[in-house]
């Protein structure tokens, strides 16, 4: 009822569903396909751009070959196959051109960035935020550890609630701190700051 399709070999099935583009299919209530090949298979998903793709419960896609996969997950930017894929966790979001959002309620911003885990973040062109509750802020970022945090050009948090503030800073033990340009904690509970070295595990009281 009230359904629309417009283009060769495009379907609009469901109430008030819309298909528009060679090729494209909306299935679902509300659902909205528009593009070439354009495709949703869910109630009020959304899928704009040549071979967008929205599957899941009011999933939005937007862009080439951009792919949302998960209830109300939102994935914006082209994907040319190089990256992670899309939005592909519920209630996900993934913003940039192959950035990926791959658990639930994760989050991706930028070229490539990758929130690979649940409720991750992942701010910054390449950023990766791998660990669960992880978050990685700034270029090439990376988050290993189960809420671990990096903020800074390259900083690199590897072990589970570690911590690397600045460029370069690594915490690479368990509940380690590095703070400051290029200072690694490499040790469980071990801190290093102003771009120090500390390889010898803390004390913990």
């Amino acid at each position: 009822r009230g359904a629309m399709a417009l283009g060769y070999q495009t379907a609009g099935i469901g109430d008030n569903a819309t298909a528009v583009g060679n090729g494209a299919f909306a299935i679902g209530a509300g659902a909205t396909s528009l593009g070439g090949a354009a495709y949703t298979d869910a109630d009020s998903a959304t899928a704009i751009g040549n071979n967008a793709a929205a599957r899941g419960q009011s999933a939005t896609s937007v862009g080439a070959d951009s792919y949302a996969e998960g209830a109300y997950a939102i994935a914006m930017g082209a994907q040319d196959g190089t990256g992670y894929g899309g939005a592909l966790g519920d209630y996900s979001l993934a913003l940039g051109l192959d950035s990926g959002s791959l658990g639930t309620q994760s989050l991706a911003i930028g070229l490539l960035a990758g929130a690979v885990n649940n409720y991750a973040t992942a701010v910054g062109g390449f950023s990766t935020a791998s660990g669960a509750f992880g978050t990685a802020l700034g270029y090439a970022t990376t988050a290993a550890g189960r809420a671990s945090l990096s903020v800074g050009v390259q900083a690199d948090a590897e072990g589970d609630y570690a911590v690397a503030m600045g460029a370069g800073a690594q915490g690479l033990g368990v509940d380690t701190v590095a703070v400051g340009d290029s200072a690694a904690a490499a040790a469980d509970s071990a801190t290093a700051v102003g771009g120090a070295y500390t390889d010898t595990d803390g004390t913990v009281y």
